[in-house]
């Protein structure tokens, strides 16, 4: 199982790049380990600086054998 930090706000998720950032799907946004928690968490401040009130969220990815 992994895990890994997300920021939502709204139902979309958000892509960064250097000091900006874009709404996106899930499959586009930027994610983080667990040890990088202080990234997400000055991200999340400079959402909040723009305006966007946005919470960290934890994704739970676990792998199954697909099977038809």
């Amino acid at each position: 199982m992994t895990e890994l930090l997300i920021l939502k706000a709204e139902g979309e998720y958000f892509k960064f790049h250097n000091s900006s950032f874009t709404r996106c799907t899930l499959n586009k946004a930027t994610v983080f380990p667990l040890t990088q928690v202080e990234i997400a968490q000055d991200l999340q401040r400079m959402l909040q600086d723009n305006g966007v009130s946005a919470a960290i969220m934890k994704l739970t990815i676990s792998e199954t054998l697909y099977m038809e």
